[in-house]
């Protein structure tokens, strides 16, 4: 594994930094909606969002998911989220990252595992309700299609072209556990260039200045993590850019160039290749 993950409410944020520094743990990232502490080998995240990427198919999902503390139920003197609810955002989780620097087949076992602990107990056309409504119901087919292939599940009920899971198996095997064997955020950036083309074929140049556009001023989503009131004013972006980038250059200084490197290196017609797939499977 690479870290824990706990959930809380943005109110007991602060109760939460308290009680980890008193178990001796060193805070490395205080920014945004997850707070990073480490301890020897254990990192633990703490999580005021379950979702904090959104993905490009233009749903909000850090709103969709922003009322998980508010979706549980208690099951055995335990607390857990609502099994549809839960099903959904597992969906959701292998999408993003999917749509990201890699899946790895670990996060699809997760999906197997929790349906064969479940069962079909969960309300199944909620669920796909849901899905729909999160714009996720065609990756889903995707996702529970290639579960059946390697996991003889027997789920999938819609099936897919075996040109696209067979896209998709290449692109999960290849990145490992977690995706990070071959990919990297460049390929994320570099695949974003080829989003809403111009009026003409863009050129390698055009694309080259996209790609750091996204990069060095992503949008109000993304930098409500360096200053919340963004979202509801937008002439707030600004300030917004220049702590982030006063951050990247003093605070996250290795991490910056490192991307910067990667999205001047990366293979643009693999990108290409996987940014036709990505939009194949509904992303």
């Amino acid at each position: 594994m690479g870290d824990l993950d706990c959930l809380i409410c943005e109110e007991d944020r602060g109760r939460a930094h308290e009680l980890m520094t008193d178990l001796g743990y060193s805070c490395s990232a205080d920014q945004g909606n997850v707070w990073v502490y480490q301890k020897g080998m254990v990192v633990i995240e703490m999580h005021s969002r379950i979702a904090g990427n959104n993905i490009s198919n233009g749903v909000d999902y850090m709103q969709f998911f922003s009322d998980a503390v508010n979706q549980i139920a208690e099951e055995d003197e335990e607390l857990c989220l609502k099994r549809e609810y839960h099903f959904c955002f597992l969906i959701y989780h292998i999408a993003k990252h999917i749509s990201s620097t890699g899946d790895g087949v670990r996060m699809f076992m997760d999906l197997v595992i929790f349906l064969k602990h479940y069962g079909m107990t969960f309300d199944k056309e909620k669920a796909e309700r849901m899905l729909k409504e999160a714009s996720l119901d065609k990756v889903a087919v995707t996702i529970e299609n290639l579960c059946d292939r390697w996991f003889d599940f027997g789920w999938g009920e819609e099936e897919m072209p075996e040109e696209v899971l067979n896209e998709l198996e290449e692109y999960v095997v290849a990145g490992g556990t977690f995706g990070f064997a071959t990919h990297n955020i460049g390929d994320v950036y570099r695949r974003k260039s080829y989003e809403k083309p111009g009026t003409g074929r863009d050129t390698e140049q055009k694309r080259t200045i996209k790609m750091f556009w996204h990069y060095l001023f992503p949008g109000k989503e993304y930098m409500s993590m360096f200053i919340p009131g963004v979202k509801k004013h937008t002439w707030l972006l600004p300030a917004a850019w220049i702590k982030r980038g006063w951050v990247g250059l003093f605070r996250r200084r290795q991490h910056t160039f490192s991307t910067i490197r990667s999205m001047t290196k990366n293979d643009g017609n693999r990108s290409y290749r996987e940014y036709q797939m990505l939009k194949k499977i509904g992303l």
